[in-house]
């Protein structure tokens, strides 16, 4: 979690959780639609 909130990818909500980053792009399985994830 802290690579990724060091890389941007990851960045507090405020709330306790977190949301996307500005450097966040969407993983490969997801862009594939391979497992059926909309």
């Amino acid at each position: 979690m802290k690579k990724m909130r060091e890389n941007g990818d990851i960045s507090f909500n405020g709330k306790g959780g977190y949301k996307k980053g500005p450097n966040w792009k969407e993983p490969r399985f997801v862009t594939e639609k391979k497992y059926g994830i909309e």
